[in-house]
């Protein structure tokens, strides 16, 4: 395989300006491909910076940056000397016809600050609202960037019913467990695991999972269902479900 997708597949597993030529209505043109390229694979985005010196950087969220040296040659972009992209203005076309660039950047979910949540008392303790039944994991965030659950084959699930929930995930099995209400937040500590719960403004939870040293975050959005999220199986028996 050569060596720019040996790069590629190894960053997945483990701004310079361009120079314009004239710009229309409807477009941009291009004289060089020097600048900054987007691409997708598996719900991560693939950015790639060819610089004006003919080095390259290749960047992946939570990967360490490959780099390596690129040419123009014949219309095309060719990176390491050997695997040749046709540039085509806004596109970077590989000659094996299966992987594209593109220069303008693709639209990403960016996670919303945290706001406070709403509660009320009863029975002497903080009760949050709007919290009650199944959310599901949309995302997790890897070095402050969303990439979609789905693509990492990650799921994390909690059902709330005041202040307790069934909490199910790949990485942490499942546990029921009650949530103490802390300043703007809730907080709960089983069987070595700590988690964290906070509401953002766009509706969604951001749920943090500790264990030692380890951290993953979660955003988490309503499953609107009185099932439990698909994809996600339960041993207990979910508040309400009869």
């Amino acid at each position: 395989m050569k060596r720019f997708w040996i790069i590629l597949f190894a960053v997945l597993l483990f701004g310079a300006c361009p120079a314009l030529a004239e710009e229309t209505a409807n477009e941009t043109i291009y004289e060089t491909p020097a600048g900054t390229w987007y691409g997708e694979m598996e719900g991560f985005i693939l950015t790639l910076t060819l610089e004006e010196d003919g080095t390259y950087a290749l960047s992946v969220p939570g990967r360490e940056e490959a780099r390596g040296a690129w040419a123009a040659e014949d219309g095309a972009v060719v990176l390491d000397g050997e695997t040749a992209f046709d540039f085509i203005g806004e596109t970077l076309l590989s000659r094996s016809g299966d992987f594209t660039f593109f220069r303008r950047q693709p639209e990403v979910y960016v996670p919303a600050p945290v706001t406070e949540m709403e509660f009320l008392e009863a029975e002497g303790k903080k009760v949050p609202l709007g919290l009650d039944g199944a959310w599901k994991s949309a995302y997790v965030l890897i070095d402050g960037t969303a990439v979609p659950a789905d693509s990492l084959g990650d799921q994390a699930a909690v059902y709330f019913e005041s202040l307790r929930a069934i909490i199910v995930g790949d990485l942490f099995g499942e546990l029921i467990a009650d949530f103490a209400f802390e300043g703007n937040v809730l907080r709960v500590e089983e069987e070595g695991l700590a988690f964290l719960i906070q509401r953002q403004e766009d509706g969604y939870l951001r749920f943090t999972a500790t264990a030692g040293d380890g951290e993953i975050v979660y955003i988490l959005a309503p499953y609107l269902t009185e099932e439990f999220p698909h994809g996600i199986e339960t041993e207990e028996e979910i508040p309400g479900d009869q």
